[in-house]
């Protein structure tokens, strides 16, 4: 575990800084937190099958009540409940998250989303009610104004250009529905 959060720091080395240091480091945060909270109730084993933590010490090391016949989650101490359920759990989500970040998954599975799926009416009705003119989402700095409008008219012309294809996909369904009716009261 701590050799993936090794690789993410790697990895977020090489990221670009332009967004802020949490944006770069925080896949490296993430795992390197995860790390002892998914191994603490490993660490909790091991201390008490070597007799380095007994049930005699101030905090009982003991996950399960005693008496209780079933493993299962209704049996948990208050210390089974934060090693097993709070710690691991807790770790093994923010490493996932960190992972997934580290490797871009989520903007690399939108991206192939958005490829697949060739109905864009959801975007179109989503920007359709957009003011872009006031909207820059990539350029937060006032610095980069100039950069904002370039980035804003391309966006513009790529919403009209969709808008405009699809009204004339609906056009060609129109007549093509059209020329149909027209020849079965030919034929009729």
């Amino acid at each position: 575990m701590t050799n993936l959060a090794q690789y993410h720091f790697h990895k977020c080395t090489q990221r670009a800084s332009d967004r802020g240091h949490w944006h770069k480091f925080g896949p490296f945060y993430l795992t390197a937190i995860a790390a002892p909270l998914a191994t603490i109730d490993i660490l909790r084993h091991i201390l008490v099958d070597n007799g380095l933590w007994t049930p005699q010490a101030h905090w009982s090391p003991v996950a399960y009540r005693p008496g209780c016949t079933s493993a299962t989650i209704k049996c948990l101490t208050p210390t089974g409940w934060f090693f097993v359920i709070f710690c691991t759990y807790t770790g093994y989500i923010l490493l996932m998250i960190g992972t997934v970040w580290c490797a871009d998954l989520h903007t690399k599975i939108r991206k192939a989303w958005r490829q697949l799926r060739g109905d864009q009416s959801f975007y179109v009705q989503l920007v359709k009610k957009t003011d872009w003119s006031s909207c820059c989402c990539y350029c937060r700095w006032q610095e980069k104004k100039e950069e904002c409008q370039k980035y804003n008219s391309f966006i513009n012309q790529k919403v009209v250009g969709v808008v405009i294809q699809q009204q004339q996909q609906q056009q060609q369904q129109q007549q093509q529905h059209r020329s149909k009716v027209d020849l079965q009261n030919l034929v009729v």
